[in-house]
């Protein structure tokens, strides 16, 4: 029983610390015309963008470490803007999760840098410029 009791207070222990570890943060942001912008600027993060029939951003952000991110948002008459970067010197130990909902009419501006973008609900033309590295692509997966 005693063992029992000590893998209680060990397992309560990591999730403390996970909770330091991670931070999650929802910004509500209105949407002052119907057409407006939604612009994203981010680094090395994992994006989700799901559109929906409200007239609002909401967005959530996700970080591991806290401290390794600086994190702003800001709206006005032309559209609403959130800006996830990454701290210097953290490297890969720092990665973020971003869930959007935009309106449905909302024109997407999106500024990446590396990272994973999902997008739900697309209808339109995507122009996605060419990545000018000397880096070799990645390698595909083989087919199944």
């Amino acid at each position: 029983m005693q063992n029992l009791n000590r893998l209680l207070q060990i397992a309560n222990a990591a999730s403390v610390i996970g909770d330091l570890a991670r931070q999650k943060q929802r910004y509500v942001l209105p949407v002052m015309h119907t057409t407006g912008t939604f612009y994203l600027h981010a680094d090395d993060a994992a994006v989700r963008i799901v559109r929906w029939d409200q007239q609002q951003v909401e967005a959530t952000i996700e970080t591991r470490p806290p401290i390794g991110w600086r994190i702003a948002t800001d709206y006005d008459e032309n559209g609403v803007y959130v800006v996830v970067m990454k701290r210097m010197g953290l490297g890969q130990i720092a990665k973020a999760t971003i869930s959007v909902m935009v309106p449905r009419d909302a024109h997407l501006v999106l500024r990446l840098a590396g990272g994973l973008v999902t997008l739900d609900h697309v209808h339109g033309t995507l122009q996605i410029p060419p990545v000018h590295t000397n880096s070799p692509p990645p390698a595909l997966p083989d087919e199944v």
